[in-house]
């Protein structure tokens, strides 16, 4: 009988009757159930679970991973805040009641170690539920600068570099250690590979990396789309080797052999989208020449493709912006490492509710957030009780197909 009351009833008007109940608590609620489905629906518990012996730990690996990946959605901010402040007093996650600093940076450190395998189970895991298009895969580099004067030592008896050098900044940081981070994503602008080069590594240099590590994924035709950065004559050999396709973009300098060859065609432009047509791609920043090596690609195909290379700046954007790539305050490699994984993952959840809903994850939390989750107090103990969802919280997560959090969470 008290459940079907406590269901029926709001946390404001149990407080107010004469029930003995008094509310002691409150925190939002609704984005941190939508982002648990998501984090369940592409099988990271599994996941984690497969690759981590969770015996081995005091702790739950799986749930110190979701809360640094929740609040790098919700509140991004460093992992000592995260656990000494956000968990402990702005959210309730199930499973994180008792998670210590030291017990996210242990996470930190099997999320590296296992970083490769854990993208590629999600990949073929996405690529099943979603019915993903992977034909095309499209690819691009960033710069991420940290606040620290001095680069990161070499390690000659290893033969490894160090980390954080002083390189070609594509922020303007020039003066300030950085490191390349290099991203793979779907037609859709799902991330499926992401990488991480020391600062001082040339952009055309990543692609035979990249190209070797997606070669163990199985892709059946993938077309490698890379902007003028990318291009050059070791890189194109390395594209094509094996078979290999590929659609890269060439600046069409004014009085350039380029520029010369492709304007010299006979033919007219032909509007294949808005802005954009086809002889050669017509940007804001000028004219581009878009090449490839497979016959099969006609002129659309390859404007349409290169054009959708957007999505990579997006998400650029995206990570640097909403989820706060930087500032890192983490100086040793295999934290930066994996704090760069972490947002990853956290872009890629994002990315899968604005798919889902047709907007944009600000749009969508923001209607989320309207459920909220109260700690009532009474005579025969504490419980959680969740507000009815209005009508946009249950728009989202009806387009989410996520089922509405259960009313009551704990009956104390």
């Amino acid at each position: 009988l008290a459940r079907s009351i406590l269901k029926r009833c709001s946390p404001e008007e149990l407080a107010a009757a004469d029930t003995g109940l008094r509310v002691v608590d409150a925190w939002t609620y609704g984005d941190v159930h939508a982002l648990e489905a998501l984090w369940r629906r592409v099988g990271l518990p599994e996941l984690i679970g497969k690759l981590v012996d969770e015996r081995k730990f005091e702790f739950s690996v799986e749930r110190a991973l979701f809360a640094l990946v929740a609040n790098r959605v919700l509140a991004p901010s460093s992992k000592r805040y995260c656990q000494d402040r956000w968990l402990a007093q702005d959210v309730r996650i199930e499973g994180c009641e008792g998670l210590e600093l030291q017990h996210l940076y242990r996470a930190m450190d099997v999320l590296e170690t296992h970083k490769d395998a854990l993208e590629q189970g999600l990949y073929h895991r996405l690529a099943d539920l979603l019915n993903l298009d992977v034909e095309v895969m499209f690819y691009d580099t960033t710069s991420l600068h940290f606040e620290v004067d001095e680069e990161d030592p070499d390690d000659p008896d290893a033969g490894a570099s160090g980390l954080r050098k002083r390189g070609h900044s594509k922020n303007g940081r020039g003066d300030a250690p950085q490191v390349l981070v290099g991203l793979a994503v779907t037609r859709e602008g799902f991330p499926v590979r992401h990488w991480v080069f020391p600062g001082n590594t040339v952009d055309v240099s990543t692609v035979a990396r990249v190209k070797a590590d997606l070669r163990g994924w199985r892709l059946n035709r993938c077309v490698f789309v890379g902007d003028a950065g990318m291009v050059s004559a070791e890189n194109l050999r390395e594209l094509a080797r094996g078979g290999g396709r590929y659609i890269v973009c060439m600046p069409a300098h004014r009085g350039s052999e380029v520029d010369k060859e492709a304007l010299g065609r006979r033919g007219r432009y032909r509007e294949v989208a808005p802005n954009l047509k086809v002889k050669a791609v017509e940007r804001r920043d000028g004219k581009f020449v878009v090449h490839r090596n497979d016959d099969t690609l006609t002129a659309e195909d390859l404007a349409l493709g290169y054009k959708q290379l957007y999505r990579v700046e997006q998400s650029w954007r995206q990570l640097k912006s909403e989820l706060r790539l930087r500032p890192v305050y983490h100086r040793v490699a295999r934290r930066i490492h994996a704090h760069i994984a972490l947002a990853v993952i956290a872009l890629l959840l994002e990315r899968l509710a604005e798919h889902a809903c047709g907007d944009s994850w600000r749009n969508i939390r923001d209607d989320l957030k309207q459920i909220k989750l109260v700690q009532l107090s009474g005579p025969n103990g504490d419980l959680l009780q969740v507000t009815e969802p209005r009508a946009n919280a249950s728009k989202r997560l009806k387009s989410l197909q996520i089922k509405p959090p259960p009313p009551i969470l704990d009956l104390g």
